[in-house]
């Protein structure tokens, strides 16, 4: 006889260089949310194993689903922005360091 139990962990937002968001009450580093982590595998099947990460996901439950879609695309919208803004400034300055460094083309006009 085989048994086969799936374990589903919802993360919310951890500290990792990826992400680079700092350390914060609800912000755990990466090692403080794998250990938690593996504490929970096998006990239910869906699990916010860090204690402040579920109470995060209960205060979310208890808001209409529209209200908090609507506040979630707002959030990542704004860091999308945020994102394009920072990748065309970067952008820029490559194509005005690259314009920069090449000779002037002189023009002879006799």
């Amino acid at each position: 006889m085989v048994l086969s139990y799936t374990c589903i962990q919802a993360p919310l937002f951890v500290s990792t260089k990826m992400t680079k968001m700092k350390r914060s009450v609800f912000v755990p580093t990466p090692e403080m949310y794998s250990k938690t982590c593996t504490r929970w595998i096998g006990y239910e099947k869906l699990v916010e194993p860090y204690f402040l990460h579920s109470l995060q996901g209960f205060l979310i439950r208890a808001i209409p689903d529209a209200l908090v879609d609507s506040y979630m695309l707002r959030y990542f919208l704004y860091f999308r922005a945020k994102g394009l803004s920072k990748d065309s400034k970067n952008a820029k300055k490559t194509l005005s360091a690259a314009s920069d460094s090449q000779e002037p083309n002189i023009i002879n006009q006799d």
